[in-house]
């Protein structure tokens, strides 16, 4: 079983690994195309559009960390090969490994932009802090993580908006109880 301990080591190495996947991505990754801001301006600010880059990957690899955890207590480690997307700090990387169509990839990018708001309004520190907090308090399952529920309400929201606009960012705080948005 995961311990306290078991999560202070995933916490502090979480944060080194997203530092360190920033950093070895973001001078290949892409800005966002004109189309793909166009698309979603009316939910984000100008500034996360600006600074939001996109990677494509053939596969989102585990974090190296995972191969010194006991075995026993890998089964219940999220599997980072499995997913679409995933984001670092402001910098986006999508498995080439899915065949998305336009509608899809627009979804998923908006879904990672989220991300990039909340690690804006919360720090990476305690982005982390908070993923796997609630990944361990809500029995271990990647689908039950507060901060992943938000991103996917999100997403749903938008992918039903038809015309109805909104603030990411006041949304995020709302969900995260940040009384200010930055």
């Amino acid at each position: 079983m995961i311990n306290s301990d078991h999560l202070k080591f995933l916490i502090e190495n979480g944060i080194q690994w997203i530092e360190s996947q920033q950093c070895k991505y973001c001078n290949s990754a892409r800005f966002l195309s004109d189309e793909e801001k166009l698309q979603i301006s009316d939910f984000f600010r100008a500034e996360i559009l600006e600074k939001a880059k996109i990677q494509f990957v053939p596969l989102i690899e585990n974090p190296p960390f995972y191969s010194i955890i006991p075995v026993q207590l890998r089964a219940g480690l999220i599997n980072f090969n499995a997913m679409q997307g995933i984001t670092f700090v402001d910098t986006i990387l999508i498995a080439q490994k899915y065949r998305l169509s336009q509608h899809q990839m627009r979804s998923l990018i908006f879904h990672e932009l989220v991300h990039v708001v909340q690690y804006e309004l919360l720090g990476i520190r305690t982005f982390v802090e908070k993923y796997v907090n609630g990944w361990a308090q809500n029995g271990f399952n990647y689908d039950n993580i507060p901060l992943e529920q938000h991103a996917y309400e999100l997403q749903r929201k938008y992918e039903q908006s038809h015309g109805t606009l909104f603030s990411v960012a006041t949304e995020v705080a709302q969900l995260l109880g940040i009384s200010r948005v930055a």
